[in-house]
C-alpha cells in the first residue's frame, strides 16, 4: 500500500545518520528466507535506488542478490520522489598545515561539492573554534560534480584538544551541511636527532644532522621556550636515552641499530611516536633491512649516483595525498625545480607505504610514509645534509620537517570517526580495567571501560550521529576530544535510472518495478502456481467422483453375481432331488 508507506515516511522527522549497508542487508535477507517454511517466499525491495548504493554493488553483493534470487521471487521498487538531486555537502574539512603549537597559526581546509545538474552557488561556509563562530567565508559558483576548497586560519592561545567545525549555511538537506574536527595543540614537540658526528665536529663540519636541528629549531629562543625543542645526541648514546621523554626521534646517516634499539624504536611508533629516517654513506643498509624491516617503510636496496655528464636529479611531490606531498604541489614549480639531489638509496617501497617526494627521470621514492600502529615513520632515501643533496638549504626542507614532527605528534587524521562505525579513543595515560565518562554528541554521558588495544589504552565508540565526543580530564590525563561525522558518501542522491537498474539486476534473476501501480499484478502473478489450495480442492472433488462411479460400477457387478450364484444352487438342489 503506497500511502502507508508514504505515511511512515512523513513520520521520520530527519533522516538517520547511518550509511545503509546494502550488501550486509542482503546477506542477511538471505538467512531469513532461508528461515521461512511457506511455499511462496518472496522479497520486496523499495528503495530510492541512490546510484552510490546500487551501482556500486560489488561482486559479493551481487553474489548475495543472486542466490536471494534463487531461494525467493525478489522484486525491487525504486521509489523515485520528485526526480530532484541537488544537494551541496561539505566533503572533508581538516587540518592542511601550519603549526599545531601554542601561539602557534594552522590553517584548515573545508571542501563543498556540487552534487547537483547545475552551476550554483552554495552561499557561505561559517567556521567555528571551540563552538564560537570565528570566520565566514563566501564559496562562489561550483560547476556540476565539481568541489571547492574554502581555507581559513586560526591561531591558538592554550594547549589541548582544540574542537572545529565548519557549517555550510545555505544548502536545504541539513544532514551533510556540517563537518567537525579536532586538533590537539601541544605546549612544545620534543625532538631526538642522533646521528654520528663527533661531539667537537657538530658545527664544523655540517654533516649528519647538522641542517635538521637548524630547520628544526628556525628561530631559537632557548630551550624552555621554543616550540620544537630539539636534543641532539650519538648513535652510541641512543640506548641511555628514555623515548618516552620525546615525541620524534630522527636518525641521520647512522650507520646500524642494534636489535635492542630498533625494538625500542617499534614499541615508541606503534604507541603513537613519529620516527624519521635519514640514508646516507655510513648506513648499512643490509643491517637495516634485518633489524628494522618491521619499521622502515620499504627494503633498501643499493646506493644510486648521478654519472658526472648528467645535471643533478630534480625532485618532484608524489602522487600521493600525504600532507607533505601536498605542502611540496603547492609550491611555485619554478620554487620546487631548484631542488636537486645526485645520490640516493633505492628501494623496494612496502604494500603499506607512499612515496612523498620522487626523484630522477623514473621517479624513485625520494621520500616513503608509513603508518605503523598509532604511529609513523619517514624514509628519506637521500641525505640530511648536503653530501647527497641541495635540499638541506631550500625552502621545502624546513618546511617538511616542520610539518612532519607536527603531524606526527598531534595525529590530526586519527582524531576523527565516521558515524554508525566501530572506532576507538585514545587514553594515554589512564589505567587499563578502570572506566570513564563518554560524552556524547547530544551531551548525554556513559561509564565506558578502559581496554588495552595492542600497545594503545583506548576506549571503543560507536558514533549513534555527528558532533563531538569527549572524556573528560582527570588530574593526571588532559581532556581527550573525537569529532563523528556522516558518511561523505552520502552525500550524492543521484538515482539510478529504471531502465539501467533493469539491466543491471535482471542477469541476477531480480525483477525491477519502476511503477508502483504495477505492484499488485506482478505480486498475483509472481504467486501464479503456487497457490494450490483451489488446485486441491478441485483435484478432491475428481477423486471424490470418480470414487462414487466406481463404487457404484462395482456395486451392480456384485449384485449381478449375486443373482446368478442363486439360480445355479438352486438347479443344483433340483438336479440332486431328481438323481435320488
Amino acid at each position: 500500500d503506497s500511502q502507508i508507506f508514504d505515511d511512515v515516511l512523513d513520520q521520520q522527522t530527519k533522516a538517520t545518520p547511518h550509511r545503509l549497508s546494502l550488501e550486509r542487508n542482503l546477506e542477511q535477507l538471505d538467512e531469513l528466507v532461508a528461515e521461512l517454511k511457506t511455499p511462496a517466499r518472496e522479497v520486496y525491495l523499495v528503495t530510492d535506488a541512490q546510484d552510490s548504493d546500487w551501482q556500486a554493488l560489488s561482486d559479493r553483493g551481487r553474489g548475495a542478490l543472486s542466490n536471494l534470487a534463487k531461494n525467493a521471487t525478489v522484486v525491487v521498487a525504486p521509489v523515485s520522489g520528485d526526480g530532484s538531486h541537488d544537494n551541496f555537502s561539505l566533503n572533508q574539512f581538516a587540518y592542511s598545515s601550519g603549526s599545531l603549537q601554542t601561539s602557534g597559526v594552522a590553517r584548515f581546509t573545508a571542501e563543498v561539492s556540487n552534487h547537483g545538474g547545475n552551476v550554483a552557488d552554495p552561499g557561505v561556509v561559517v567556521f567555528s573554534v571551540n563552538e564560537k563562530p570565528v570566520k565566514r567565508q563566501a564559496v562562489g559558483a561550483i560547476e556540476p560534480g565539481k568541489s571547492h576548497a574554502v581555507s581559513f586560519f586560526t591561531s591558538f592561545e592554550n594547549a589541548g584538544d582544540v574542537r572545529l567545525a565548519a557549517h555550510l549555511e545555505k544548502d536545504p538537506l541539513r544532514d551533510d551541511n556540517t563537518r567537525f574536527a579536532v586538533v590537539n595543540v601541544r605546549p612544545h614537540i620534543r625532538v631526538l636527532c642522533v646521528d654520528d658526528v663527533a661531539g667537537d665536529q657538530l658545527d664544523e663540519n655540517r654533516t649528519g644532522a647538522y641542517y635538521a636541528v637548524r630547520a628544526l629549531r628556525l628561530r631559537y629562543r632557548g630551550e624552555d621556550q621554543d616550540p620544537i625543542q630539539v636534543s641532539r645526541i650519538a648513535s652510541t648514546d641512543l640506548s641511555l636515552e628514555n623515548l618516552d621523554d620525546f615525541d620524534v626521534v630522527l636518525l641521520a646517516d647512522v650507520a646500524d641499530i642494534s636489535t635492542e634499539n630498533s625494538d625500542r624504536l617499534e614499541r615508541f611508533v606503534r604507541r603513537g611516536g613519529g620516527l624519521i629516517v635519514f640514508s646516507g654513506d655510513r648506513v648499512d643498509t643490509q643491517a637495516y633491512n634485518s633489524r628494522m624491516g618491521n619499521l622502515l617503510p620499504g627494503e633498501l636496496l643499493e646506493n644510486t649516483t648521478l654519472p658526472e655528464e648528467e645535471e643533478p636529479w630534480v625532485v618532484g611531490a608524489g602522487a600521493s595525498d600525504h600532507s607533505l606531498s601536498r605542502i611540496a604541489r603547492r609550491l611555485p614549480p619554478a620554487l620546487l625545480d631548484t631542488a636537486r639531489a645526485w645520490q640516493f638509496t633505492t628501494v623496494e617501497p612496502a604494500a603499506d607505504s607512499q612515496a612523498v617526494l620522487v626523484v630522477g627521470k623514473d621517479s624513485s621514492p625520494l621520500l616513503l610514509s608509513r603508518p605503523l600502529g598509532r604511529g609513523e615513520v619517514l624514509l628519506f632515501t637521500s641525505t640530511a645534509d648536503r653530501s647527497w643533496n641541495d635540499l638541506a638549504v631550500h625552502p621545502l626542507y624546513a618546511m617538511l620537517l616542520q610539518q612532519a614532527v607536527t603531524d606526527m605528534t598531534s595525529h590530526p587524521d586519527q582524531r576523527e570517526m565516521t558515524v554508525g562505525e566501530d572506532a576507538e579513543m585514545p587514553l594515554p595515560g589512564r589505567q587499563v580495567g578502570g572506566a570513564v565518562a563518554l560524552t556524547a554528541a547530544d551531551g548525554e554521558s556513559r561509564d565506558v571501560k578502559i581496554v588495552q588495544a595492542g600497545e594503545s589504552v583506548v576506549i571503543p565508540i560507536e558514533a549513534s550521529r555527528p558532533g563531538f565526543y569527549s572524556v573528560p580530564a582527570d588530574d593526571q590525563s588532559p581532556e581527550v576530544v573525537m569529532a563523528a561525522n556522516v558518511d561523505a558518501r552520502e552525500s550524492d542522491v543521484r538515482v539510478v535510472d529504471a531502465g539501467a537498474l533493469t539491466g543491471e539486476l535482471s542477469p541476477l534473476g531480480v525483477q525491477v518495478v519502476a511503477d508502483s501501480s504495477d505492484l499488485n499484478a506482478v505480486i498475483e502473478n509472481s504467486r501464479d502456481g503456487r497457490e494450490l489450495t483451489m488446485y486441491l480442492l478441485l483435484a478432491g472433488i475428481a477423486i471424490f467422483l470418480v470414487q462414487s462411479f466406481l463404487a457404484r460400477y462395482f456395486t451392480n457387478r456384485i449384485d449381478a453375481g449375486e443373482s446368478n450364484v442363486s439360480a445355479t444352487l438352486q438347479m443344483s438342489r433340483v438336479a440332486a432331488a431328481r438323481r435320488s
